[in-house]
C-alpha cells in the first residue's frame, strides 16, 4: 500500500481503481493539535479507517494515519487542516493536500 507524508503536502499521486493508499501526518493532542479532514475525495475515493499512534514519551507527537480506497476513475483532492479546536474560525496552523489522479485497472493513461 501506498503511503504519502508531510512530504507529499501539494503533490499527486496516480493509483489505479480499487486501490488503497494511506496518508500519515504527525499530529500532537496534547498540544490541543488535530487533522481534520476537510476534502475526503468522495465520490472518487472514500476514506475507509483512521486511526492515531501515539509518540513513545508523554507529550511527545504520534502519527494521525488516514486508509482510503479508490473507486472509479477520475480527479480528486484530499485535504486536511491541523488546528486547535478552539480555533476553528481562525486559519489553520498547517495544511495538507493532496491530488489523486485514477485510472482504471490496466490503463494508466487516465
Amino acid at each position: 500500500m501506498l503511503q504519502f507524508t508531510e512530504t507529499s503536502d501539494g503533490g499527486q499521486a496516480k493509483l489505479a481503481s480499487g486501490e488503497t493508499f494511506e496518508i500519515a501526518l504527525s499530529e500532537n493532542p496534547p498540544a490541543g493539535f488535530r487533522w481534520k479532514v476537510v476534502h475526503n475525495g468522495e465520490p472518487v475515493c472514500v476514506l475507509v479507517s483512521e486511526r492515531f499512534a501515539r509518540g513513545n514519551r508523554v507529550g511527545e507527537p504520534g502519527l494521525h494515519y488516514w486508509q482510503f480506497k479508490t473507486q472509479w476513475a477520475g480527479s480528486t483532492r484530499i485535504e486536511l487542516h491541523y488546528r486547535r479546536s478552539s480555533q476553528e474560525a481562525k486559519p489553520p496552523a498547517r495544511t495538507f493536500a493532496l491530488r489523486v489522479q485514477i485510472s482504471q485497472p490496466g490503463n494508466p493513461s487516465l
